[in-house]
């Protein structure tokens, strides 16, 4: 993958999306990070502009971010989540847009050092998940495939064990 393939990062300047921007930079990636308040015009020039698109915003915020998103992508701009779960998330990117999705959880944590083990969750698109995958690879983390039940399953145990 050549190190100029673009991102922008939405929500880069919480506390995940900040470590997103430094990680995809410091892998040679250039980043764009918008964040509250937005400048539209901008966000959907870089938007036009990049291969990926990270929503790096609460779950709750996810169909508003990809409504903002959505009339910028070019039709193989891959869209992408961060969120701890994945059914409602891909679903909601899945109805708002026609271009390729993955949903991705860093099950990892802002100071993390490593293992930085990725969920990689299909949405629309095989070559987008292959290309996600390469690109989490190529700035250093381990991603994995799972599916969107299986994950948020998966989760709901661990947050439960949370509470024993």
């Amino acid at each position: 993958m050549p190190r100029r393939t673009s991102l922008v990062i939405l929500g880069a300047r919480g506390r995940m999306g900040q470590r997103l921007s430094r990680d995809f930079a410091q892998a040679g990636f250039s980043v764009a990070g918008f964040d509250l308040p937005l400048d539209r015009a901008r966000l959907h020039v870089a938007v036009a502009a990049a291969r990926f698109v990270v929503l790096a915003v609460p779950v709750a915020a996810v169909a508003e971010a990809t409504a903002l998103v959505a009339p910028a992508l070019s039709e193989d701009t891959i869209l992408m989540d961060i969120t701890s779960v994945k059914v409602l998330p891909l679903q909601q990117m899945l109805g708002a847009t026609t271009t390729p999705v993955v949903g991705l959880h860093p099950l990892f944590g802002p100071d993390t050092q490593a293992p930085l083990r990725v969920a990689v969750v299909p949405g629309r698109g095989d070559e987008a998940l292959t290309a996600a995958e390469t690109l989490l690879k190529d700035a250093g983390y381990a991603p994995f495939h799972t599916t969107a039940s299986a994950h948020d399953q998966a989760m709901a145990y661990i947050q439960g064990l949370n509470f024993l």
